[in-house]
């Protein structure tokens, strides 16, 4: 893996106790974080993404069988209590 992106961050947050979380801990930091952001923020999309997205849609409308529910990748990541 690269070096982590370098970033201001505050004082009370030292880059060093985030990289030593646990990936279960990093993902769910990173889904708070996630879940935290303003949705009127509008991001910018590639037409190159929404490309990809839309192919991806397309992919699970044709066979819905093939996904996995959010709860059951959040357990195999042992982000849940069950």
């Amino acid at each position: 893996m690269g070096e982590p992106m370098q970033t201001s961050l505050p004082d009370s947050v030292a880059l060093n106790e985030l990289m030593a979380l646990t990936v279960p801990q990093k993902l769910a930091l990173m889904g708070a974080l996630w879940d935290s952001m303003d949705s009127s923020e509008a991001l910018s999309m590639s037409d190159s993404l929404v490309e990809e997205l839309d192919r991806r849609k397309a992919a699970a409308e044709r066979d819905p069988s093939s996904l996995v529910p959010w709860e059951t990748i959040k357990h195999r990541l042992g982000l849940t209590n069950g």
